[in-house]
């Protein structure tokens, strides 16, 4: 009936192996849906979120459908021989899976299942826009800025929107602006997925789109699920509804950079590699320190009493010297992305590296918060200042004090400077109540709060002494009763 090679099977189970098809309770979903028709095959998979579909010409005989579970077929094709082939054919009781192990055909009989257990896949119109090549690796970098914070309901996806994709996680900022789509309203929300590792990095795609009637009369329509399609793959996913912050506000101009690094590549391959291993890797937001001097630039890393400083030799610095921090993931990832100038104003501003139409920038992490060979620390990085607009998300944001309100009163030219940190609260505890004055009415409350939470652990102790004060109080009361009855008892014994 359908006939596949063991290279497309291990193709169609790399692919579908994204969806985590092992894990849902309902067994038609933790199966591939083999649509045969002649000359032609078509293969399904969903976790009800997302749909993927392999649709591709296939040596097949006759029409049919069934339901293959995933880990019988991923197993077929891990033990298969390389250059054999897997073919699924009817069987008097059934289907059965063949494969060769060894030189030895092997046959697995398919477990009957209920097609109309199986749900219906999204239909899509037939128009689809067409995308510029490269979109696919453009999405996979920007889903690595992505929040990972289940909470942030709308940082979890990429924003596609008529010119840009760009991803956030309050921190990090990754946008580009190669597109030119038509898409109703400002754009759509993409959740983050792994999927897109099926798809051609590099080669073009193509986005479709449905549509329903917005709830105010004469408003645009809006788009409630979307696929983005490329050769024989189609990833289709429901939209995630809300408002993406207003990202643009928070990325400073180029020009007003006054400091710029172009690394080489031989220092862009070393710093991908090296970093990751040194000293602080492990402490809170990785920290290194960058320090530029009219002589060079060097990355500078610190703990546990181990110092380590990464010259950049080959790389190109200009601009007046200053000193930043930051968390050394968002340069290895930069790097790892092909962007090589690095941009910088001064230890507060956000970091902007940018390669032709792209941009990634993040947040510095405090400098006195840096590790330092005597005094290890953990640092706290700085939120990316995002502007919002009130977004209409379904699920709460534990992290909005991470983004600046919308009416936050900076400037795309002039992004809002992080106040300097005090020092942990904890660590500045005085009966001084001049320092109480300079710590202002929040830090006296802090006080205050601290001060109940110390007075009730003490009367939680007293208590407990008390208690067993009290237990030993009736214990002695107890042994002077027996001895009072002992001496009763003696008096009436006759000598």
């Amino acid at each position: 009936m359908l006939t596949l090679s063991v290279q497309r099977a291990r193709e169609l189970a790399a692919g579908f192996r994204t969806l985590k098809l092992t894990k849902p309770v309902l067994p038609a979903l933790r199966c591939l849906r083999f649509t045969v028709t002649p000359g032609h095959c078509e293969v399904q998979a969903t976790n009800l979120s997302e749909w993927l579909t392999h649709s591709a010409e296939a040596t097949t005989t006759g029409t049919a459908s069934l339901l293959v579970p995933f880990e019988l077929f991923a197993e077929a094709v891990k033990t298969a021989d390389a250059k054999s082939d897997l073919a699924l054919n009817e069987a008097k009781d059934g289907w059965e899976l063949t494969c060769t192990i060894g030189g030895q055909g092997v046959t697995h009989a398919v477990p009957p299942f209920d097609l109309g257990e199986f749900p219906k896949p999204w239909v899509f119109p037939e128009s689809a826009q067409p995308m510029p090549a490269g979109i696919i690796r453009t999405f996979m970098e920007a889903m690595a800025a992505a929040s990972t914070d289940t909470t942030r309901y709308i940082l979890n996806g990429v924003w596609l929107s008529p010119t840009h994709v760009v991803a956030t996680d309050g921190r990090q900022i990754f946008a580009s602006n190669s597109l030119a789509l038509k898409i109703p309203g400002r754009g759509m929300i993409f959740p983050t997925a792994a999927a897109l590792k099926s798809f051609d990095a590099g080669a073009p795609a193509a986005l479709l789109f449905r549509t329903e009637t917005a709830p105010i009369e004469g408003a645009e329509a809006i788009a409630t699920h979307a696929a983005i399609r490329q050769g024989a793959w189609t990833w289709a996913v429901k939209i995630v509804e809300g408002s993406f912050p207003e990202w643009s506000r928070a990325v400073p101009k180029e020009e007003s950079m006054l400091s710029r690094i172009v690394f080489s590549e031989a220092d862009a391959t070393r710093l991908q590699r090296v970093l990751p291993k040194l000293p602080g890797a492990a402490h809170h937001n990785a920290p290194v320190t960058l320090v530029v001097t009219g002589s060079g630039a060097e990355l500078r890393t610190a703990a546990n009493g181990s110092t380590v400083n990464v010259g950049l030799t080959d790389s190109v610095v200009t601009g007046p010297p200053v000193t930043v921090g930051f968390n050394r993931g968002f340069l290895v990832q930069s790097l790892a992305h092909g962007f090589r100038a690095l941009n910088i104003r001064d230890e507060r501003t956000p970091v902007l590296m940018r390669e032709g139409n792209r941009t990634h920038l993040w947040m510095p992490v405090r400098l006195e918060a840096c590790p330092s060979p005597s005094a290890p620390a953990e640092p706290e990085a700085s939120p990316v200042p995002v502007p919002s607009n009130p977004p209409t998300e379904t699920k709460p944001q534990s992290e909005n004090n991470n983004m600046v309100s919308p009416n936050s009163s900076h400037t795309p030219e002039s992004p809002v400077a992080q106040p300097a940190a005090k020092p942990a609260f904890a660590a500045r505890i005085c009966a001084n109540p001049e320092q109480v004055a300079e710590y202002g009415p929040l830090d006296t409350l802090l006080r205050a709060k601290e001060l109940l939470r110390e007075l009730q652990t003490a009367i939680t102790a007293t208590n407990v002494e008390v208690r067993e004060l009290v237990r030993e109080k009736r214990a002695v009361e107890k042994d002077l009763e027996a001895l009072k009855r002992n001496l009763r008892v003696l008096k009436t014994v006759e000598v």
